[in-house]
């Protein structure tokens, strides 16, 4: 393969591969789903008022852990760190996070913007190329004289 030098690269925008916005989307109509339920009861509507409470609390949970779950689903794999890290956890009540402590989950998520690559500790880049020669062309099949059996 030959080598090529050059004192900079540029890179075009990557397209983000989002996991998270789809997941929170499906998360929160899980949601609204089950305060319907609890708001209209299955004997009609609750009277007590922790027990509301307590079943807000345990739908917001359950759609907290619901999302998670469709984000790891969602998730691109390369190494499996990404999938891996995400996590729901209950902050208080009736407050949830879901997310990840990865650095590149952002840019997974959103994509990065075109960008101009500079040597840092050189003075050129060096990248292996491949040589490519326009279209690869399928190979005609030889025709047989004769006689076919």
């Amino acid at each position: 393969m030959p080598i090529v030098y050059s004192k900079y690269a540029n890179i075009g925008p990557i397209k983000g591969q989002p996991y998270l916005r789809p997941a929170f989307q499906a998360g929160r109509k899980l949601l609204v789903e089950r305060i319907r339920k609890v708001i209209a009861g299955k004997k009609g509507p609750l009277k007590n008022a922790q027990t509301i409470i307590s079943k807000l609390d345990r739908a917001g949970w359950e759609a907290a852990l619901v999302t998670a779950q469709i984000a790891k689903r969602l998730a691109p794999v390369r190494t499996g760190n990404l999938k891996r890290s995400i996590f729901a956890r209950q902050i208080k009540e009736f407050e949830y996070t879901v997310g990840t402590n990865v650095v590149y989950a952002a840019a997974v998520e959103f994509g990065l913007p075109a960008r101009k690559v500079v040597p840092v500790r050189k003075t050129v880049l060096r990248f292996e190329v491949k040589r490519s020669r326009g279209k690869k062309r399928k190979a005609k099949k030889k025709r047989r004289r004769g006689r076919r059996r």
